[in-house]
């Protein structure tokens, strides 16, 4: 049976590699699937920005700083877009539940830490 340390030692190498261990076993993530969130993520940034770009004029406003804003801040400023649009119905709940994804993350975060440094072992 190996020692405790070699284990973290051993696992904390194989996970520089890419593998990484599930029930005993190793399984190596592949580049792809690493890749995969941040494809999505600017897909969607970039599908916001394009709609905010199109829609802008419509309503008097400057479509360059509405594209701009929503490529850097996404349903942030898509929900705020939406309110200042009469739409007020669907920006509310965007914006709410994007800040209560937001609030959960954080408390999230916050548990994980705490479990962390206050876990004894």
């Amino acid at each position: 049976m190996k020692a405790f340390s070699q284990t973290v030692v051993e696992s904390f190498l194989l996970e520089k590699k890419g593998l990484y261990l599930v029930r005993q076993e190793y399984f190596q993530i592949r580049e792809d699937e690493k890749r995969l969130g941040f494809i999505f993520y600017a897909i969607t940034q970039i599908a916001i920005a394009y709609y905010l770009y199109v829609q802008a004029p419509l309503y008097n406003k400057d479509r360059w700083l509405w594209a701009i804003l929503g490529l850097m801040f996404g349903p942030y400023t898509l929900s705020i877009f939406l309110i200042l649009t009469n739409r007020k119905g669907l920006g509310w709940t965007l914006l709410i539940v994007m800040f209560l994804f937001l609030i959960a993350g954080i408390l999230f975060l916050s548990l994980l830490v705490w479990a962390v440094f206050f876990s004894k072992g």
